[in-house]
């Protein structure tokens, strides 16, 4: 359904962010990263450093859509496609917020979706419908499609403590989610 497009420097700024923005340990943020490449193997992506010049978004950002070019990688997720300005097309690339994205893996393979949801709203203690509450605040057509398929009442927002994506909470918390599904992951996506 969807492979990572990872380079090392995605990688660090995942990593500064889940250290110094989101208050992980480093014993989590190594747990993550040795998961990320141990199930995504070959989703490192090089030699893009020579397209970050001719990239026009965003400075700090610029090493994303260079490495999105360099491998082809259609769609990108990003949470932030605001500072991926228009056009991308000339570059190859669409960019999809990441509710749109998840709206489109679901469409792709619903029943492997809710199953996720089911494994991850379970992990961390909570029903699907509280799951759904939590997701609301950030992916909400995604988390709507999902509440009217299954004809789930709309619950109240539950506040959330920090970033949230499936699976990879599951991974911070030093613990390995069921991948018995081709190692196909729903995930947020990085490039």
């Amino acid at each position: 359904m969807y492979l990572p497009r990872l380079s090392s420097e995605i990688l660090d700024e995942l990593r500064r962010t889940l250290l110094e923005k989101l208050g992980r340990s480093p014993e989590q943020v190594d747990h993550l990263s040795a998961e990320l490449n141990r199930h995504f193997a070959d989703a490192g992506v090089e030699g893009f450093e020579t397209l970050v010049a001719l990239m026009t978004n965003d400075p700090g950002d610029r090493h994303v859509i260079a490495a999105a070019v360099k491998c082809g990688a259609e769609p990108s997720s990003l949470s932030t496609c605001g500072t991926f300005p228009t056009p991308r097309s000339t570059l190859g690339i669409e960019v999809q917020h990441r509710d749109e994205f998840l709206v489109h893996l679901y469409r792709l393979n619903p029943d492997l979706i809710v199953n996720i949801l089911h494994e991850e709203a379970a992990f961390i203690g909570r029903t699907l419908a509280q799951l759904l509450a939590v997701l609301t605040q950030g992916v909400p057509n995604f988390a709507q499609l999902i509440s009217d398929s299954l004809g789930l009442k709309r619950n109240r927002v539950v506040r959330n403590r920090g970033a949230y994506c499936p699976q990879f909470s599951s991974l911070l918390l030093n613990k390995t989610p069921r991948t018995d599904f081709s190692g196909q992951w729903c995930c947020e996506g990085f490039l």
